[in-house]
């Protein structure tokens, strides 16, 4: 028989449930339902099995009649996710049957609304604090990046400085005897000369013997005797000046990626610079013309083949700035307590928005094939180790200046 009023049944906000004497539903509205997270058609409920305070057979143990209150105060429920839901309500005998009457705990809800509020804080703050690890992660790879390149940098250098110790050995043998027979044979032409200027002078002696007079002039005449004296000297000079053109190169070479000097050490900075615009002349003189402007610098404590490498970038950025023919200034110079050299270019310059970038490791705006975007990265983090520092200058159209400087008693 249905006790429960219509007005109920719809309602979300009342909870009405009525149940037998062995715990199950026999009459429910919407609120119950809801309560539980079920549906009318899911079945019956057992209120035993879903009731945990009171409990069920406790209500059934208490004698009463018809009508009597047995509980009055807060109710507590599973639903169907295994989930507590409390609410205040009251529990009536009704003959044989068990009638709940109840209505949400705003104690409850504010309760709950304010675990939710304290859950979300706790949220917000892992969310921050999973942004702020994924971003010192994001920072550390890009350093780890910068020095994974750096190390696959300073590799080719020490292989290039291999190769260059393997070449400079097998050059130098060859160079050292050529040089040697060409200062041979330079005496010997000279001697052989000596002869000639003797038989020449002898020449009025011969005039005796016509014939003998005839050839020999027949001689000087076929092989141009005059330019050949000339020429062979001349020949011989240019060979010195290739031989001394290629000692300097593979000394160069040798110094710009020293594969021994790992540490810091006394050095002259404009050597290394010497040494590395040698090595770029050819590259440097098809797109600029090359001034220089040294001013006197002290010997600084540090590891000049690294800064050479910075001088590289510098300098190769320099001539791929430029897009036609301009011009290249590269300077040195010192201020209190610290060295600098200056590298100024007439290119195209740099945009603003792209200063701020530039130091960025894999940051370039060179078309693909031209730049990694990590020469300038490796350039500040070199100068870093040293105690230095990179500025830059530049103005869109007319160029850019960069200045590597040093703290002159720099320390390891």
């Amino acid at each position: 028989m249905a006790l429960m009023p219509p007005v109920l049944r719809e309602l979300y906000a009342v909870v009405y449930a009525l149940w037998s004497s062995d715990g199950y539903c026999l009459e429910a509205n919407a609120g119950f339902y809801h309560l539980l997270g079920r549906q009318p058609d899911d079945g019956l409920v057992n209120a035993a099995l879903c009731m945990t305070h009171p409990v069920f057979c406790e209500l059934l143990e208490k004698p009463a009649e018809a009508g009597d209150l047995l509980f009055s105060g807060f109710l507590t429920f599973v639903d169907s996710h295994a989930h507590g839901h409390s609410i205040t309500g009251k529990v009536y005998r009704r003959g044989d049957h068990i009638e709940l009457i109840g209505e949400y705990d705003v104690r409850e809800s504010e309760r709950l609304f304010e675990c939710i509020c304290a859950l979300n804080g706790v949220l917000a703050a892992k969310q921050r604090e999973i942004s702020s690890t994924q971003r010192a992660q994001a920072r550390l790879l890009e350093k780890l990046k910068a020095t994974q390149s750096q190390l696959l940098q300073n590799e080719k250098m020490a292989s290039l400085g291999q190769l260059a110790a393997g070449v400079a050995h097998e050059i130098n043998n060859p160079i050292g005897f050529i040089g040697s027979n060409l200062y041979s044979l330079e005496k010997y032409a000279q001697e052989l000369l000596q002869i000639l200027d003797a038989y020449g002078a002898a020449e009025s002696l011969i005039a005796q013997e016509p014939q003998t007079l005839a050839h020999i002039q027949h001689l000087y005449q076929a092989c141009d005797f005059h330019f050949l004296r000339q020429d062979m000297s001349q020949l011989i000079q240019e060979s010195r000046e290739g031989l001394n053109r290629i000692e300097v190169i593979v000394n160069n070479l040798k110094e710009f990626s020293f594969t021994h000097t790992t540490g810091f050490q006394t050095a002259h900075l404009q050597s290394g610079l010497d040494s590395t615009l040698n090595l770029l002349g050819p590259i440097l003189r098809q797109k600029a013309h090359i001034k220089l402007e040294y001013q006197d610098l002290p010997p600084l404590m540090c590891n000049l083949p690294q800064l050479n490498q910075v001088f590289y970038h510098l300098l190769i950025n320099a001539a791929q700035a430029i897009e036609t023919q301009g011009v290249i200034t590269v300077r040195t110079g010192s201020h209190d307590d610290w060295a600098w050299v200056e590298v100024e270019d007439t290119g195209i310059g740099i945009p603003y928005q792209n200063l701020k970038r530039i130091f960025e490791p894999f940051f370039t705006t060179k078309p693909i094939g031209t730049g990694t975007g990590l020469g300038l990265a490796l350039s500040w983090g070199i100068l870093q180790q040293h105690g230095g520092r990179i500025e830059v200058d530049s103005t869109v159209g007319q160029g850019s200046r960069f200045r590597a400087i040093l703290p002159i008693e720099s320390r390891p």
